[in-house]
């Protein structure tokens, strides 16, 4: 038996990353330059970090080097 919503999901994956070439970087950028248009509030772990540096607090998130 087919899973009808998987097969939907991963059809809209194909679909979004199809349209930028399978490139992820590409991917990311054009969703990057929708955020700052899409209304919605961004939650930014970047910042996040920085202000529990600032504060001193434990447990801070550490992100990759790109």
């Amino acid at each position: 038996m087919k899973d009808e919503v998987m097969m939907e999901v991963w059809k809209s994956k194909d679909d979004l990353a199809g349209r930028h070439n399978y490139d992820v970087r590409r991917l990311a950028e054009s969703l990057k330059a929708k955020e700052g248009t899409s209304g919605h509030v961004i939650y930014d772990l970047h910042a996040r970090e920085k202000e529990r540096r600032t504060i001193g607090g434990t447990g801070t998130l550490r992100a990759r080097a790109p």
